[in-house]
């Protein structure tokens, strides 16, 4: 019996360096494989949005607290800055990812101007509030949601948190005028806001670009560790749980929206509010939203949870 347990022993032991082997020799092929990019479109309304970041005059971030005059004064002097942005979101667009690392100190500077680009958007918007032009208030802000879906297409994580940021200010500004709006303006944004949500990237193609940047730029030790499914010994994975919650919860903001423009709609064709999901779905909403964290589409919670209201925090 001892002489069968110390042959057990060599052979576990054989095993486990077999199975380390295993991983290092895939860590380094992985490190060598060529990455598949799919190529950009031409034109790319990417690079309307870079000269546009590079014709911004003045700082927008302040938008919320200037006065008309003020507001006019930044809209004008942008006026080729807005004609470029408005170009970019007609085309298709793509990041030129990179997997060196200068990528990230490059995209630095061009993700602070993303952010400020999505502000002038709305900037133009508020200027239209103030001439009692909601309805055309509510089409900058819907720019602005777009706005932060394509500026970040093809990027890894950071890029998807910017473009978060940046969708974030227009959903807040329009959720903040949809009482103001006429039932055509409501079905009309339902229906942008359905399309920028069809179109976007999946989290998996996010992590995908994310992990073909980690891997190119990891050590050895690094790229062995995030081959550990088990998040408490992994940092990345638990990188990426927290990178996934975020993404939900602007799903769901998203969803929120249209409920309430739904809701809206509804309100003036009806004469009084819904009361349940059935008054909407299919007429003013196509399907029953999907409860964050549940995962399903029961109507009796998600009408408790779109029926509070939005949290407007940026």
């Amino acid at each position: 019996m001892p002489e069968r347990k110390f042959k057990v022993i060599p052979l576990a032991l054989g095993a486990a360096l077999l199975t380390v082997l295993g991983l290092i020799a895939y860590a380094l092929f992985e490190l060598n494989r060529p990455v598949p990019r799919p190529p950009l479109p031409n034109p790319n309304g990417y690079d309307d949005f870079v000269k546009a970041g590079q014709s911004l005059i003045g700082d927008p971030g302040n938008y919320g607290t200037m006065t008309q005059e003020e507001l006019r004064s930044l809209v004008a002097t942008n006026a080729a800055t807005l004609s470029l942005l408005r170009q970019g979101l007609t085309r298709r667009c793509r990041i030129a990812l990179g997997f060196s690392t200068s990528y990230l100190s490059i995209r630095r500077p061009e993700l602070m101007t993303t952010k400020k680009l999505a502000q002038l958007l709305v900037a133009d918007g508020r200027l239209a509030e103030f001439g009692h032009r909601t309805n055309d208030a509510a089409k900058m802000y819907l720019q602005a949601i777009r706005f932060g879906n394509e500026a970040v297409r093809g990027g890894v994580m950071i890029d998807l948190l910017v473009g978060s940021a940046c969708e974030a200010i227009g959903v807040t500004s329009l959720h903040k005028v949809v009482n103001d709006l006429d039932a055509q303006s409501c079905f009309a944004a339902i229906e942008s806001l359905q399309e920028i949500q069809g179109n976007r990237e999946t989290l998996a193609d996010v992590l995908l670009h994310e992990r073909e940047w980690m891997r190119r730029n990891s050590t050895l030790r690094e790229r062995l560790q995030s081959l550990i499914p088990i998040p408490s010994l992994n940092p990345v994975k638990r990188v990426e749980q927290g990178f996934a919650t975020t993404v939900r919860a602007r799903e769901f903001k998203l969803d929120q929206l249209m409920f309430q423009l739904a809701s809206r709609a509804y309100e003036i064709e009806v004469g009084q509010r819904p009361k349940t999901l059935t008054d909407l779905v299919p007429k003013y909403l196509k399907t029953v939203p999907v409860a964050p964290k549940t995962g399903t589409n029961d109507p009796a919670l998600t009408w408790r949870l779109f029926s509070s209201p939005i949290d407007n925090r940026q």
